[in-house]
């Protein structure tokens, strides 16, 4: 068996290829010894785990394993976004990089409005950047790279605005930050979605990192108005599921805008998450190249018991080496698959996957009788090219019935020329995939999603909810 100071050496000496290699047996004893150390530290020191333990009639010695883990009910997001702090590691005898505050960040989602902070030490950003670094063979970023970082700069200070400093600072690459988002009441230094297109060609920036939905509107902006991007060779999106389809129509316009072969890497995390998770081409699953740092489960939403790899529930992730926030078997509404199977693109063996089509909790609704997967919608949608923006709403249009969904509306914005072909393209995705006739709304792109008002666009919205 491992011990903690060995594994903590391995996590910090491995590299990506080593560390996703490990015999099975090896990797379950680096997990292991992490998260024995992990549970020591939340009985002695986390409110909320210490607490729910004593309760449980739990000990450190009996959740030695990750097998063990099982004995911990999920923790739902309602629960951290009930009492934030009481999720946050507070243990004295840690060493000062392990105690002391490096960043607030917050997370979305609370009913008040008011986002959820999630703490890290100078131990879990050290963590982030030395995750980073060793990335390489997935995210292709060198020191002579100039990024920009197209995530916009809200009241609460986001998680990938932050991060996306320290993964640059870790790769020694150059980062301009767009300052793209709402303008607030003071100093006015916000830029808008144009001031970012512009610095995009003035730095002649080499990688764009922003939410998808944000990304695809500033490539549009600058097919528009013919701006010069050729020197961009690579996108990250991140921040909301986006489709194969919606992947390769970035880069078929960044093919228009003068790149030459650009790479679009898509990427999975969370604020909670404190890692991402990558794909190493669309469509193949992201890949969790952190197996030191998270330790990750699908699990029946009910019951919380794990279910069979390749079988949809929810993700759950459990933090291995965090310090500040930390996190077990956490549920935070994603609803995926794990692969455990070689990759059918780069046929890596020894990383863990979730699917592609990682949705949200709450997706599948019934429409007129009829049970709509809204995320095959949205995937079919995309593919429309000369669509520039949709939003789907469900309406209650019966008085009698208000809690049945009597209407898929879908709200769209379009040019003039393209209205007539896009309109039958979503009349027949719509049907194909739901098996029910939207009614259409055409809107300004800006009603459906203005990127200098909110960071992504709701693509969904219910309103029986109002009702």
């Amino acid at each position: 068996m491992m011990t903690f100071d060995e594994a903590l050496t391995a996590a910090q000496t491995l590299d990506l290829d080593a560390l996703l290699t490990l015999p099975p047996a090896a990797k379950a004893d680096l997990q292991n010894a992490l998260l024995s150390r992990m549970i020591e530290l939340v009985y002695e020191g986390h409110p909320y785990y210490s607490r729910l333990m004593r309760q449980l009639g739990l000990k450190p010695a009996d959740i030695t394993t990750v097998d063990d883990l099982v004995l911990l009910p999920v923790t739902t997001k309602q629960q951290f976004l009930a009492d934030p702090d009481a999720f946050r590691l507070n243990v004295p005898s840690l060493p000062v990089e392990m105690r002391a505050l490096w960043e607030v960040i917050y997370t979305t989602g609370t009913s008040t409005g008011v986002p959820a902070p999630v703490y890290s030490t100078t131990f879990d950003h050290l963590a982030y950047m030395h995750q980073a670094r060793r990335r390489r063979s997935f995210i292709p970023l060198s020191e002579r790279d100039i990024v920009v970082s197209l995530f916009p700069a809200t009241t609460f200070p986001m998680g990938a605005y932050n991060r996306a400093v320290s993964e640059a600072a870790a790769y020694g690459a150059a980062l301009v930050l767009a300052q793209t988002g709402r303008p607030p009441r003071y100093f006015g230094l916000h830029r808008s979605l144009a001031d970012a297109a512009e610095l995009v060609v003035s730095h002649r920036a080499t990688v764009l990192w922003g939410v998808a939905s944000f990304v695809r509107r500033l490539l549009l902006h600058a097919e528009t108005h013919q701006l010069d991007f050729s020197s961009v060779r690579m996108v990250m999106v991140t921040g909301e599921a986006s489709s194969v389809a919606a992947l390769e129509g970035m880069r078929n316009r960044l093919r228009r805008l003068g790149s030459t072969d650009p790479l679009v890497i898509n990427r999975y995390g969370s604020t909670e998450l404190g890692t991402t998770m990558v794909e190493c081409r669309p469509g193949s699953g992201f890949h969790n190249l952190a197996p030191d740092q998270i330790f990750l489960e699908v699990v029946d939403p009910d019951t919380g018991a794990r279910l069979p790899d390749g079988e949809y529930g929810a993700l759950a992730i459990t933090h291995l080496m965090r310090r500040g926030t930390v996190l077990l078997r956490y549920a935070s509404g994603d609803v995926a698959a794990l692969l455990r199977d070689p990759c059918p693109v780069c046929q890596r063996s020894g990383a863990e996957r979730i699917s592609t089509d990682v949705r949200r909790v709450g997706n599948i609704q019934k429409v007129k009788g009829t049970l709509v997967d809204l995320d095959a919608v949205r995937s079919r949608l995309e593919q429309i090219d000369a669509l520039e923006e949709f939003q789907v709403v469900l309406r209650a249009t019966d008085p009698e019935a208000p809690q049945a969904v009597n209407e898929l509306l879908v709200r769209y914005a379009c040019a003039d020329a393209d209205e007539r072909s896009v309109v039958d393209a979503i009349t027949a995705a719509v049907l194909e995939v739901g098996q029910v006739r939207p009614a259409l709304r055409r809107c300004q792109a800006t009603d459906i999603f203005n990127p200098e008002e909110s960071p992504k666009p709701r693509r969904f919205i219910d309103e029986r909810v109002a009702s």
